[in-house]
């Protein structure tokens, strides 16, 4: 059962969608508090080989369409890894098994995964373990390879990181 506090949330959400000038990185850290967990990923440029923007217009929508048939609450973001521009998705209240299947079966090298709790919100950088390979239950898995505490402005185009609605961007260091 959903509270009156959640589909508040979800309404102020999806007004967002409509109102291209709203910062989605803040409505999303200020609900992902509410839900406690979420995760920003993509379904475009498997492998992180740049692919046809047709492929990755069929590749988004169905990832949407999967997160809708499983009633997440999503929030469309813009994202870039290195020169591949993508379409992501911020998703709130998902758990990281989902994205990690999720993440598989769209064949992504990394994913971002939020956590909030009494200490503020962190975000975890998770990677495949061999990057040149697919994802394989039992020789390739998704591993942490970075947490951090606090969520900024990227200070360079050079760093990894994922771009909300164009106005901010979360930023991680490459290895």
């Amino acid at each position: 059962m959903i509270s009156h506090k959640e589909l508040s949330v979800i309404i102020d959400i999806l007004r967002n969608k409509k109102n291209k000038n709203k910062d989605n990185l803040s409505v999303f850290l200020k609900n992902v508090k509410l839900f406690k967990y979420g995760a920003v990923f993509t379904s475009e440029n498997p492998l992180a080989m740049k692919t046809s923007s047709s492929d990755n217009r069929k590749l988004y929508k169905d990832l949407m369409k999967t997160l809708a048939a499983e009633h997440f609450v999503c929030i469309p973001i813009r994202g870039f890894f290195e020169d591949n521009s993508e379409h992501s998705v911020a998703v709130l209240h998902i758990g990281l098994g989902k994205v990690k299947n999720l993440a598989s079966h769209y064949q992504q090298l990394s994913f971002i995964y939020i956590l909030s709790g009494d200490n503020g919100i962190s975000a975890q950088y998770w990677e495949l373990q061999n990057s040149n390979e697919p994802y394989n239950a039992n020789s390739n898995v998704y591993e942490l390879k970075k947490t951090i505490s606090e969520i900024r402005k990227a200070e360079s185009d050079d760093e990894a990181f994922t771009i909300l609605r164009n106005k901010m961007k979360i930023a991680f260091e490459h290895k």
